[in-house]
């Protein structure tokens, strides 16, 4: 036989008074004298009564829970909002959209019927939305999260996802990266659309084109963003660096990635919007623009409570800032954009003859082909000599050939300085002579901050790992240029820099951009580099470190023949320029760059002081191109 339940009915008989004294006793509401409410709580405690929430909500029409409707499980979101909450006694009921319209619409309807008091709510469409904004017409007390709906008027809490995503990028373009990779949700959800324009907004300030090819479009699932990560960096040109726009997206391009063979941040860079857990566990740690997740949920929860208590006021907006948290996963890239982005209208017609003499054909290939061709037809004639006599007119052939290509192919630079630029350019020459005379001259192309223990530990305690090469400097001119000056030249990678009189022609190939020395920028510093090779003869020495240093610096005594290693201060010179110029170059020796730099600074002067420069252009019976400069 089943017991029967303890009623209000019970307590009241046994407290001796009547079920509405009782129920003001129990509930806390309404007048009861203080001996009358302790002889019910008393009573209430000895028969073990429990009272029936649930029926005495139906009853009042105020069931004491809120309905929390997100597009994907957000944990800790939503445990701070039941924590808050309960301290109200309130109750938290979770149902996931799953980033589906329709789902939420179900779901909205299913809770209403319900007679939930209030929903915290993180829409899945921005334009799908006439259910959110019937809800609230109706007086629902509604908190919108993460996301808002422009036609909705209520309360919301969201962070900066624009501003976030606009550091993210900038951060990158700093460090050298023009080709930014963009994983990204469907367009329909708020924050996507936000993250996108400050992707968008990030690149455009920095005068870097967008390329969709570069933008990509996955499910928030690290399964999705494995193989789109994968599609994406299966291209030829593909990025150099990658931004995601969220957690899960960074988790699945961080594997898609390593599928790959690709390191980070060696090959690739990486930057994710929100952190995560495993995001400080791998090698190397995560950058990521974090949210502040545990103040979200809180005030969400605060704001309905107010509204549920009856508060009267505007629509709430808040909008938290992001904060960029620096890690180890992005390269200080140090290589260029695309040459043919370095373009000044100033040099246009320079450029752009240059370029268009590159384009044509190469005689010296075509003529030793027709030579080879008419001395096998002559030996063939003689009898016996056609392979030989092919080979011998295929020679003259080519040198006849480049003969007359070195014409053809060839612009003529002729200038013709005044005294101030030739003093300028003078002191240019002097100093880039004494940057030839260091023992040591290298071209950095990559460097990232070593964030980790175990790195630090690998790499003989270094604070930052570089990619660098031993490179060129000489006085030379390109082999499609012919002038009255030798100017000196940087190899930088694929790259070489020669410093003109008036621009700096930049050739990548068999294609050439300009920088103007207006748009030059220079920066120098001194930079201490663990030496594991030979110590050039002008480096000075500063310090000494172990193949393999302990946690204090010392020597980690764990490894036989652990040696010391020198600690050399080198000088990092950096040229850059808005239009995509972004390279650096090491010298052995310290305080060599200022007078290099100052004579750069010089020349930048001088031209712009003297305005636009006088360029005169006439065709030369021999085929070639004379640009005059005064």
């Amino acid at each position: 036989m089943t017991q029967k339940g303890i009623t209000l009915k019970d307590v009241a008989a046994a407290a001796n008074v009547s079920r509405a004294t009782a129920a003001r006793a129990l509930n806390s509401y309404g007048y009861v004298g203080d001996e009358t409410a302790l002889r019910v709580l008393e009573a209430a405690e000895k028969l073990g009564y429990r009272a029936n929430l649930v029926a005495q909500a139906l009853r009042s029409g105020q069931l004491p829970i809120v309905g929390f409707v997100p597009g994907d499980i957000q944990a800790r979101i939503a445990h701070d909002i039941e924590v808050e909450l309960r301290k109200h006694r309130h109750n938290l009921l979770i149902a996931s959209s799953e980033e589906n319209v329709e789902q939420e619409k179900e779901l909205l309807e299913s809770l209403r019927s319900l007679s939930i008091r209030g929903f915290i709510l993180a829409p899945t469409s921005a334009t799908d939305s006439e259910h959110i904004v019937q809800l609230v017409r109706e007086g629902a007390p509604v908190v919108l999260i993460d996301r808002v709906v422009k036609e909705v008027h209520c309360d919301s809490v969201v962070v900066d996802n624009e501003g976030g995503a606009g550091e993210a990028v900038d951060y990158l373009v700093a460090n050298g990266h023009r080709r930014i990779g963009l994983l990204r949700d469907e367009s329909r959800i708020f924050t996507a659309q936000e993250r996108l324009a400050g992707y968008q907004n990030s690149l455009q300030s920095h005068g870097i084109a967008l390329d969709e090819s570069l933008i990509s479009v996955s499910r928030s699932t690290v399964e999705h963003a494995v193989e789109t990560t994968i599609r994406l960096f299966s291209r030829r040109n593909r990025p150099t660096a990658l931004f995601t726009v969220e957690s899960l997206m960074t988790q699945g391009a961080l594997l898609g990635l390593r599928s790959m063979g690709l390191s980070i941040p060696h090959d690739v860079s990486l930057v994710g919007f929100d952190d995560f857990n495993l995001a400080t566990f791998t090698d190397p740690q995560i950058t990521v623009v974090a949210q502040p997740i545990y103040e979200i949920g809180p005030l969400a929860a605060k704001l309905l409570l107010e509204r549920l208590a009856g508060k009267k006021v505007a629509p709430r907006h808040v909008r938290f800032p992001t904060r960029l948290v620096v890690r180890g996963s992005v390269a200080h890239k140090r290589w260029s954009g695309d040459v043919m982005d370095m373009r000044d209208e100033t040099h246009a017609n320079v450029l752009d003859e240059i370029n268009a003499r590159q384009l044509e054909a190469r005689l010296s290939v075509a003529l030793a082909v027709l030579a080879g061709i008419a001395g096998f037809l002559v030996g063939t004639r003689l009898g016996g000599a056609a392979p030989l006599l092919g080979v011998a007119a295929f020679l003259p052939g080519m040198l006849i050939g480049r003969w007359f290509d070195s014409y053809r192919r060839v612009s003529v630079l002729y200038y013709d300085l005044e005294q101030d630029a030739e003093a300028a350019y003078g002191r240019l020459v002097s100093a880039f002579e004494t940057l030839t005379r260091c023992d040591g001259r290298w071209h950095v192309a990559a460097g990232g901050k070593i964030q980790d223990l175990t790195t630090w530990k690998r790499n003989a305690g270094a604070s930052m790992l570089v990619d660098k090469k031993s490179t060129t400097l000489e006085s030379t001119l390109p082999k499609v240029v012919r002038s009255n000056v030798t100017p000196p030249s940087i190899h930088v990678g694929r790259q070489v820099l020669y410093f003109m009189p008036d621009l700096i022609l930049v050739k990548d190939g068999n294609r050439y951009g300009a920088v103007g020395y207006g748009d030059l920028r220079t920066q120098f510093a001194p930079s201490n580099f663990i030496e594991t090779g030979k110590v050039p003869s002008d480096a000075e020495v500063v310090g000494h470190t172990w193949v393999h240093p302990n946690k204090s610096g010392g020597p980690d005594r764990r490894f036989k023949n652990n040696r010391q290693i020198p600690v050399c201060r080198y000088e990092a010179l950096r040229l850059s320029s808005a239009t995509g110029l972004n390279e650096l170059v090491e010298f052995s020796k310290t305080n060599v760059s200022q007078p290099f730099c100052q004579a750069l600074s010089a020349l930048a002067q001088l031209h712009r002081s003297s305005g636009s420069r006088t360029i005169t252009m006439e065709a030369r019976p021999n085929g070639y191109v004379r640009l005059t400069r005064s």
